[in-house]
């Protein structure tokens, strides 16, 4: 069976164990790459059905149940993942996950709200306190805004529609393998500004960022490069870091290994990672990281708040590639909504 015919059938037997429905082949209809299977294979799928709704938490599958009762999935996990440990030496053999969340030995960033920190400076200026801080040693962000002076007044009055004349932009977003993101322009006039205001011969300019533009303009790259220098003038710890067992294993003992190796680098891993200059290489990859957001959203938006960015139904990440950096897929729809209007639409 072909790849993409098994995760179709995989996603069929996770959703209909979640949404936990009398008959299962209602939903059916919805993949339209499936066929109904033979009398054997029907009865064997609904067994599989039963044996993982038992081994789950509250049914239906919902975003509450998930928060709320976490471990109580725990159970249909591990039975996933030995699975996917005994098909390891097949073709396109799944990929491994960990069961249980794991932190990095890089310096995490500290929280500080408002219940442990009064800013009186800041709530005497202009700007109110956003009753959030963020620190890490030697850099402190302070989250501010400036209330709007006649924000009581207009809260009841919509928005004044565009000047005569004026059209909004319009631009169709999606995903791209080999980029970051394509957008599609919809308005003539907006296709027009992308050409410094000269007449455009098709209102579908498309414009996009690639993947290594995003890397070099976020520091990514420069930061992974200077980290992997530090760490090779340290070859022991190298060693040991690389030689860390893995914690996506379903056997308890095999997790116990992972435990007991990071306890036992734990303190120089963290003595690296936390002097001083990675510190001060994570406040610079943060700057620009921001930077390199505020450039695609003036690319984008050209400014003009007006724009309306339209989602495609492709979400996946740039690098769902195993071995591809991580590239921003959801944190970027979020900073669009600041600058535009985004909508998430259906194409």
């Amino acid at each position: 069976m072909e790849p993409g015919f098994v995760s179709s059938w995989a996603k069929f037997v996770c959703r209909a164990a979640g949404e936990n429905i009398t008959d299962i082949w209602e939903l059916l209809p919805r993949y339209t790459s499936l066929l109904p299977p033979p009398q054997h294979t029907m009865q064997y799928l609904e067994y599989l059905v039963v044996t993982m709704q038992q081994l789950m938490g509250p049914l239906p599958v919902t975003d509450q149940s998930l928060e709320h009762q976490p471990e109580s999935y725990l159970p249909w996990l591990h039975m996933v993942l030995s699975d996917f440990e005994e098909a390891q030496d097949t073709p396109d053999a799944p990929r491994l996950f960990s069961m249980l969340p794991q932190s990095s030995n890089h310096t995490q960033f500290i929280t500080i709200s408002s219940t442990s920190l009064h800013n009186k400076k800041a709530q005497q200026s202009r700007r109110c306190f956003k009753f959030q801080v963020q620190t890490d040693g030697v850099s402190v962000s302070v989250l501010m805004f400036q209330p709007f002076a006649e924000a009581s007044t207009k809260t009841n009055i919509a928005p004044p529609p565009p000047p005569p004349g004026r059209k909004r932009k319009r631009q169709q977003q999606g995903s791209s393998r080999k980029a970051l993101f394509t957008a599609v322009v919809h308005s003539q006039q907006a296709a027009d500004s992308l050409h410094g205001g000269r007449l455009c011969q098709s209102k579908y300019e498309s414009l996009s960022w690639s993947c290594s533009r995003w890397q070099e303009a976020s520091g990514i790259k420069f930061r992974l490069q200077k980290a992997e220098l530090w760490i090779s003038r340290k070859p022991a710890l190298a060693a040991a870091l690389k030689a860390t067992p893995t914690a996506k294993v379903a056997s308890s003992a095999q997790f116990l290994q992972h435990i007991r190796h990071r306890m036992q680098h734990t303190a120089a891993a963290q003595a690296h990672y936390g002097d001083r200059r990675h510190r001060q290489l994570r406040w610079r990859s943060f700057i620009k990281r921001q930077q390199a957001y505020s450039a695609i959203c003036k690319t984008i938006s050209g400014g003009n708040s007006d724009t309306i960015v339209a989602y495609g139904d492709a979400k996946f990440s740039s690098s769902c590639c195993k071995g591809n950096p991580s590239t921003p897929t959801v944190s970027l729809r979020r900073k669009l909504g600041h600058c535009c209007q985004v909508n998430l639409s259906l194409f």
